[in-house]
């Protein structure tokens, strides 16, 4: 149910001021003519239902300690800061980080001494409602396995070969640099 205010004909320049935050979208505000008399306006202001959806990590995710990755959300426009928090079987098994701003996503690495499980959820909270909020759905973390790749790519436990690579390329391009300097 929206609320009502009646607004006088004085506060024109206050309504043309409210108009133009609402046509840019930041409060939505509807105006009406009074029936009670015809220098009085009626201003609505619906209100909007908060709301958070989790869609990754999802019930086909397997992620391992000491990796990292990426949360997705999606918030109302009313959400600015979130808390997001890991749970196992329902109980709260520690904060991942709080007081987000929304950016609907965050890249977590996950620490090594996570147990095992596919009974894990992400809880994403309104910072300042904590009653908006969404759980995941249930996702594996597990330790990386030690086993090579099944394509036969050679690994580093725990490093991507790309960085690796990037980061030797980083030093051959500054070593090649300073030899043609001097």
């Amino acid at each position: 149910m929206a609320s009502k205010m009646i607004i006088k004909k004085k506060y024109r320049l206050t309504i043309a001021i409210l108009t133009i935050v609402a046509f840019t979208g930041f409060i939505p505000f509807v105006f009406e003519t009074s029936n009670r008399a015809s220098d009085d306006y009626v201003m609505n202001s619906p209100k909007m239902s908060s709301s958070i959806t989790i869609t990754q990590p999802n019930s086909s995710s397997s992620w391992e300690t000491s990796s990292a990755e990426w949360i997705f959300y999606t918030t109302t426009p009313d959400i600015y800061y979130v808390n997001i928090t890991l749970y196992k079987d329902g109980i709260l098994e520690r904060e991942i980080d709080e007081w987000i701003p929304v950016t609907n996503s965050f890249y977590w690495l996950i620490p090594f001494d996570v147990e095992d499980s596919n009974q894990y959820q992400i809880k994403i909270a309104d910072y300042l409602n904590s009653s908006t909020y969404d759980f995941s759905d249930y996702f594996e973390i597990k330790e990386p396995s030690e086993e090579p790749p099944s394509d036969g790519s050679p690994t580093i436990p725990g490093y991507s070969l790309y960085i690796l690579m990037s980061i030797i390329g980083l030093f051959s391009v500054i070593l090649v640099k300073r030899r043609i300097l001097k």
